[in-house]
């Protein structure tokens, strides 16, 4: 038998309510989540956002508590960013 997925892979199923039977499939390998940035269900902020905040930072003109104050995260949300430790497929 062909399995869809490899073996060790977990897979959860998400029904939403608005799709009307729709099912989203996540899986995960070893506790890694293959939703990341904007896909994954609590992200605060998409890829353009975190593009925005990185060149804000990049001028020096803001510092990190002002920009975490606009988009609503924490200040060391914003350091993870310019620091390239969150958000890290964005090219930068």
């Amino acid at each position: 038998m062909k399995h869809r997925y490899p073996i060790g892979t977990k897979i959860k199923f998400t029904f939403h309510n608005s799709d009307k039977g729709k099912i989203e499939h996540k899986t995960t390998t070893k506790g890694k989540c293959f939703n990341y940035g904007e896909k994954h269900g609590m992200a605060k902020l998409t890829e353009n956002s975190v593009k925005v905040i990185i060149r804000k930072y990049q001028t020096g003109l803001f510092t990190q508590k002002e920009i975490a104050k606009v988009y609503g995260v924490t200040d060391v949300t914003i350091s993870k960013i310019v620091n390239n430790k969150l958000w890290k497929h964005i090219w930068r």
